[in-house]
């Protein structure tokens, strides 16, 4: 599985390039002199954190990997106050693998921001179907009482919610986030769930 590796800070993020396994990012990371590691444990798994404190880039410098130059400088940046940070992520070959007559979904590695929260690839179909089941279910539910539902909050922190006005006001509802799609996914029926998440 390649993976893509970028260096920044935040928004402002430069290319590396792609590299076959993921073992190579690191020696690729760990050949830079004034590259800053952490290493902790969550879980009993061992996460390793690569950073350059602005300060210790130079005007100008070669990180050499397999024959090949990649240029560091302070000029690529411009804030001065934080450290730089590495990201990757595996990316999809498209000209490998895959058929176009395949009968079922076959998606690629990665993952798929929906709304506030990143979904795994596989698995992102389903819950965006299942996100627009529910407000189906939930808009239903209420115009049968003659109540207009609506999505707001799209884009905050917390995502995406319902909510509705009636002669009392305006209430919310839920918002539309994992832990109601996955409700939604292991209800038993839809008059269940709505009496769950509606109560």
């Amino acid at each position: 599985m390649p993976y893509l590796l970028k260096i920044g800070q935040f928004d402002q993020m430069h290319t590396v390039g792609v590299f076959e396994f993921e073992e190579n990012i690191h020696a690729f990371i760990r050949s830079i002199p004034f590259v800053e590691i952490e290493t902790y444990e969550i879980d009993d798994v061992t996460f390793t954190d690569y950073s350059i404190p602005y300060q210790s880039l130079p005007a100008s410098y070669l990180v050499r990997y397999c024959g090949v130059d990649f240029l560091l400088s302070h000029t690529m940046f411009t804030d001065h106050e934080n450290a730089l940070f590495f990201s990757w992520e595996p990316v999809h070959l498209w000209d490998e693998m895959g058929s176009d007559e395949a009968d079922e979904p076959n998606l690629i590695e990665g993952m798929t921001r929906v709304d506030a929260y990143i979904i795994p690839n596989d698995e992102a179909l389903a819950y965006i179907e299942s996100r627009e089941a529910i407000v189906v279910a939930v808009t239903e539910h209420f115009a049968e009482k003659g109540i207009p539902v609506s999505r707001e909050f799209a884009g905050s922190e917390d995502g995406e919610a319902l909510t509705y006005t009636d002669e009392s006001g305006w209430h919310f509802l839920f918002h539309l986030d994992p832990m109601v799609v996955r409700a939604w996914d292991e209800k038993e029926s839809v008059e269940a769930f709505l009496a769950a998440e509606l109560e």
